[in-house]
Protein backbone atom coordinates (compact mmCIF):
# COMPACT_ATOMS: atom_id res chain seq x y z
CA UNK A 1 0.00 0.00 0.00
CA UNK A 2 1.48 3.37 -0.95
CA UNK A 3 1.02 6.74 0.70
CA UNK A 4 -1.43 7.94 -1.96
CA UNK A 5 -3.93 5.21 -1.12
CA UNK A 6 -3.57 5.97 2.59
CA UNK A 7 -4.04 9.69 2.08
CA UNK A 8 -7.17 9.07 0.02
CA UNK A 9 -8.74 7.51 3.10
CA UNK A 10 -7.92 10.57 5.16
CA UNK A 11 -4.97 8.96 6.95
CA UNK A 12 -2.52 11.80 6.52
CA UNK A 13 0.86 10.20 7.26
CA UNK A 14 3.61 11.69 5.12
CA UNK A 15 6.77 11.81 7.24
CA UNK A 16 8.67 9.60 9.65
CA UNK A 17 7.53 11.85 12.50
CA UNK A 18 3.89 11.44 11.46
CA UNK A 19 4.39 7.68 11.41
CA UNK A 20 6.06 7.70 14.82
CA UNK A 21 3.11 9.64 16.25
CA UNK A 22 0.74 6.96 14.93
CA UNK A 23 2.83 4.16 16.45
CA UNK A 24 3.10 5.97 19.78
CA UNK A 25 -0.69 6.43 19.87
CA UNK A 26 -1.21 2.67 20.24
CA UNK A 27 0.54 2.72 23.61
CA UNK A 28 2.54 -0.46 23.03
CA UNK A 29 5.66 -1.00 25.10
CA UNK A 30 8.80 -0.16 23.14
CA UNK A 31 11.40 -2.86 22.56
CA UNK A 32 14.91 -1.40 22.09
CA UNK A 33 16.76 -2.75 19.06
CA UNK A 34 19.35 -4.68 21.10
CA UNK A 35 20.81 -7.84 19.58
CA UNK A 36 19.57 -7.38 16.02
CA UNK A 37 21.92 -7.92 13.09
CA UNK A 38 20.85 -5.42 10.44
CA UNK A 39 22.63 -2.06 10.16
CA UNK A 40 19.93 0.54 10.77
CA UNK A 41 19.68 4.19 11.73
CA UNK A 42 17.22 5.63 14.22
CA UNK A 43 15.23 8.26 12.29
CA UNK A 44 12.92 9.57 15.01
CA UNK A 45 11.37 8.03 18.10
CA UNK A 46 10.62 4.38 17.40
CA UNK A 47 11.24 4.66 13.66
CA UNK A 48 14.34 3.03 12.19
CA UNK A 49 15.51 2.70 8.61
CA UNK A 50 15.25 -0.68 6.94
CA UNK A 51 18.37 -2.78 6.39
CA UNK A 52 20.96 -0.36 5.00
CA UNK A 53 23.10 -2.96 3.25
CA UNK A 54 23.53 -2.57 -0.54
CA UNK A 55 20.43 -3.46 -2.60
CA UNK A 56 22.24 -6.39 -4.26
CA UNK A 57 22.39 -8.18 -0.89
CA UNK A 58 19.62 -10.75 -0.47
CA UNK A 59 17.56 -10.83 2.70
CA UNK A 60 15.93 -14.29 3.09
CA UNK A 61 12.67 -14.82 4.93
CA UNK A 62 13.19 -14.52 8.67
CA UNK A 63 11.54 -13.48 11.89
CA UNK A 64 12.59 -10.16 13.33
CA UNK A 65 15.19 -10.80 16.05
CA UNK A 66 14.31 -14.52 16.30
CA UNK A 67 17.92 -15.23 17.26
CA UNK A 68 17.47 -13.53 20.66
CA UNK A 69 14.89 -14.24 23.39
CA UNK A 70 13.46 -10.69 23.41
CA UNK A 71 11.76 -10.08 20.07
CA UNK A 72 8.99 -7.68 19.00
CA UNK A 73 5.42 -8.94 19.04
CA UNK A 74 4.33 -6.23 16.60
CA UNK A 75 5.99 -4.51 13.65
CA UNK A 76 4.86 -1.43 11.74
CA UNK A 77 5.97 -0.66 8.18
CA UNK A 78 6.16 2.77 6.57
CA UNK A 79 7.35 3.90 3.14
CA UNK A 80 8.29 7.57 2.92
CA UNK A 81 9.85 7.38 -0.56
CA UNK A 82 8.32 4.81 -2.89
CA UNK A 83 10.99 2.85 -4.85
CA UNK A 84 11.05 3.11 -8.61
CA UNK A 85 10.84 -0.68 -8.86
CA UNK A 86 10.74 -3.62 -6.47
CA UNK A 87 10.79 -2.81 -2.79
CA UNK A 88 8.20 -5.36 -1.74
CA UNK A 89 8.16 -6.79 1.78
CA UNK A 90 6.54 -10.25 1.42
CA UNK A 91 5.08 -11.77 4.59
CA UNK A 92 4.88 -15.54 5.14
CA UNK A 93 2.53 -17.37 7.52
CA UNK A 94 4.72 -19.08 10.11
CA UNK A 95 2.28 -21.85 11.00
CA UNK A 96 2.05 -22.84 7.34
CA UNK A 97 5.85 -23.03 7.09
CA UNK A 98 5.94 -25.22 10.18
CA UNK A 99 3.22 -27.55 8.87
CA UNK A 100 4.93 -28.00 5.49
CA UNK A 101 8.37 -28.51 7.03
CA UNK A 102 6.89 -31.06 9.43
CA UNK A 103 5.29 -32.87 6.51
CA UNK A 104 8.37 -32.91 4.29
CA UNK A 105 11.19 -33.16 6.85
CA UNK A 106 9.69 -34.64 10.04
CA UNK A 107 12.97 -35.94 11.51
CA UNK A 108 14.71 -32.60 11.03
CA UNK A 109 11.83 -30.64 12.56
CA UNK A 110 11.77 -33.04 15.51
CA UNK A 111 15.46 -32.33 16.15
CA UNK A 112 14.80 -28.60 15.99
CA UNK A 113 11.96 -28.88 18.49
CA UNK A 114 14.00 -31.03 20.85
CA UNK A 115 17.34 -29.23 20.76
CA UNK A 116 16.90 -25.66 19.49
CA UNK A 117 19.55 -23.65 17.68
CA UNK A 118 22.89 -21.96 18.38
CA UNK A 119 23.62 -18.74 16.47
CA UNK A 120 27.20 -17.50 16.10
CA UNK A 121 28.08 -14.09 14.65
CA UNK A 122 31.22 -11.93 14.61
CA UNK A 123 30.66 -8.19 15.07
CA UNK A 124 33.12 -5.47 14.17
CA UNK A 125 33.72 -2.35 16.22
CA UNK A 126 31.55 -0.15 13.99
CA UNK A 127 28.71 -0.77 11.55
CA UNK A 128 29.64 -2.16 8.14
CA UNK A 129 27.16 -0.83 5.53
CA UNK A 130 28.47 -3.27 2.92
CA UNK A 131 27.08 -6.24 4.87
CA UNK A 132 23.45 -7.30 5.43
CA UNK A 133 24.49 -8.27 8.99
CA UNK A 134 26.99 -5.46 9.39
CA UNK A 135 25.86 -4.05 12.70
CA UNK A 136 28.87 -3.45 14.95
CA UNK A 137 28.89 -4.36 18.62
CA UNK A 138 28.56 -0.75 19.76
CA UNK A 139 25.26 -0.21 17.99
CA UNK A 140 24.13 -3.80 18.63
CA UNK A 141 24.31 -3.26 22.38
CA UNK A 142 23.70 0.52 22.28
CA UNK A 143 26.90 1.33 24.16
CA UNK A 144 30.62 2.04 23.72
CA UNK A 145 31.44 0.31 27.01
CA UNK A 146 32.48 -3.35 26.76
CA UNK A 147 31.33 -4.08 30.31
CA UNK A 148 27.86 -2.67 29.57
CA UNK A 149 27.76 -4.66 26.33
CA UNK A 150 28.63 -7.81 28.29
CA UNK A 151 25.83 -7.12 30.79
CA UNK A 152 23.27 -6.60 28.04
CA UNK A 153 24.45 -9.71 26.22
CA UNK A 154 24.19 -11.75 29.42
CA UNK A 155 20.63 -10.52 29.89
CA UNK A 156 19.83 -12.03 26.51
CA UNK A 157 21.59 -15.27 27.39
CA UNK A 158 24.35 -14.48 24.91
CA UNK A 159 28.05 -15.26 25.39
CA UNK A 160 30.71 -12.81 24.16
CA UNK A 161 34.26 -13.68 23.12
CA UNK A 162 36.21 -10.47 22.59
CA UNK A 163 38.57 -10.27 19.61
CA UNK A 164 41.24 -7.74 18.64
CA UNK A 165 38.87 -5.91 16.30
CA UNK A 166 35.43 -6.94 17.50
CA UNK A 167 33.57 -9.69 19.31
CA UNK A 168 32.15 -13.14 18.61
CA UNK A 169 28.60 -13.58 19.88
CA UNK A 170 27.20 -17.02 20.72
CA UNK A 171 23.45 -17.18 21.28
CA UNK A 172 21.56 -20.21 22.44
CA UNK A 173 20.40 -22.81 22.60
CA UNK A 174 17.22 -20.96 21.65
CA UNK A 175 13.95 -22.49 20.39
CA UNK A 176 13.48 -22.79 16.64
CA UNK A 177 9.80 -23.73 16.94
CA UNK A 178 7.40 -21.83 19.16
CA UNK A 179 3.88 -22.48 20.36
CA UNK A 180 1.37 -19.74 19.67
CA UNK A 181 -1.00 -19.94 22.64
CA UNK A 182 -3.37 -17.34 21.25
CA UNK A 183 -4.09 -19.51 18.19
CA UNK A 184 -3.27 -22.92 19.64
CA UNK A 185 -0.69 -23.90 17.02
CA UNK A 186 3.02 -24.33 16.48
CA UNK A 187 4.93 -21.83 14.37
CA UNK A 188 8.25 -21.77 12.54
CA UNK A 189 10.16 -19.10 14.45
CA UNK A 190 13.86 -18.81 13.70
CA UNK A 191 16.49 -17.15 11.53
CA UNK A 192 18.02 -20.41 10.37
CA UNK A 193 17.70 -19.83 6.61
CA UNK A 194 18.81 -16.21 6.91
CA UNK A 195 21.85 -17.22 8.96
CA UNK A 196 22.86 -20.22 6.84
CA UNK A 197 22.51 -18.46 3.50
CA UNK A 198 22.92 -14.78 4.31
CA UNK A 199 25.22 -14.25 7.29
CA UNK A 200 28.24 -13.80 5.07
CA UNK A 201 30.74 -10.95 5.04
CA UNK A 202 34.41 -10.28 5.76
CA UNK A 203 33.97 -11.58 9.34
CA UNK A 204 31.33 -14.29 9.03
CA UNK A 205 31.02 -17.69 7.36
CA UNK A 206 27.32 -18.64 7.04
CA UNK A 207 28.12 -22.36 7.35
CA UNK A 208 29.34 -21.64 10.90
CA UNK A 209 26.53 -19.21 11.73
CA UNK A 210 23.88 -21.66 12.93
CA UNK A 211 23.73 -25.24 14.20
CA UNK A 212 21.41 -27.55 16.10
CA UNK A 213 22.29 -27.74 19.78
CA UNK A 214 23.66 -31.01 21.11
CA UNK A 215 23.96 -31.83 24.81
Amino acid sequence: MNLDSISHRGFDVNTAKDFNDVVEAFGFEELPYVGGAAPRTNVVGRVFTANESPPDQKIPFHHEMAQVPEFPSKLFFFCEVEPGSGGETPIVLSHVVYERMKERHPDFVEKLEEHGLIYTRVLGEEDDPSSPIGRGWKSTFLTNDKSVAAQRAAKLGMTLEWLEDGVKTIMGPIPAIKYDKSRNRKIWFNSMVAAYTGWKDARNDPIKAVKIWRW
